[in-house]
């Protein structure tokens, strides 16, 4: 991102969609900023991410399935996503915490509990409509239009 070439007007995306990335970016402040350079204005940046304040997060805390480092490095919830978008010079047109289905390769971070069976009973997928029910709102989905030119100030922190 940082050596793409935006010499021209031409060089300018109308759109890019980050889907399962951001979490695991050391330095997501600066990407979204490189990002906003290389959108047109009016374009369009669309990602998701996981939501450390879900209510997944809060029932599980420190088993919670996304705690997951070394790779989800950095967490953010719906306010601070929005920020960081506004920052690089975006406005957020639209916003919705979501769930997620628990997958396969949870044998190593189980829920603890009555929580582990309401999680074997969403994951069997004779049950998955139960999942619809059981929306732990674990997922950011945040669609942010480029407004103004981003500001250099606060890269890097």
């Amino acid at each position: 991102l940082h050596s793409f070439p935006t010499r021209r007007s031409s060089d300018l995306f109308d759109v890019v969609t980050l889907w399962d990335v951001l979490e695991h970016l050391d330095r997501p402040r600066e990407v979204i900023a490189s990002i906003a350079r290389l959108l047109r204005p009016g374009g369009f940046v669309a990602l998701n991410t996981v939501n450390s304040s879900s209510i997944g997060a809060r029932v599980a805390g420190r088993q919670w399935r996304h705690l997951a480092p070394p790779y989800h490095l950095p967490y953010f919830t719906p306010a601070s996503l929005k920020r960081l978008l506004a920052d690089a010079g975006f406005e957020t047109v639209r916003r919705e915490v979501n769930g997620v289905m628990f997958g396969s390769g949870r044998e190593t971070r189980r829920l603890p509990g009555p929580l582990r069976i309401i999680e074997d009973a969403v994951t069997h997928w004779r049950s998955r409509p139960i999942a619809t029910m059981l929306n732990l709102l674990d997922e950011i989905d945040i669609t942010a239009v480029r407004r103004r030119a981003p500001s250099t100030s606060g890269i890097g922190k």
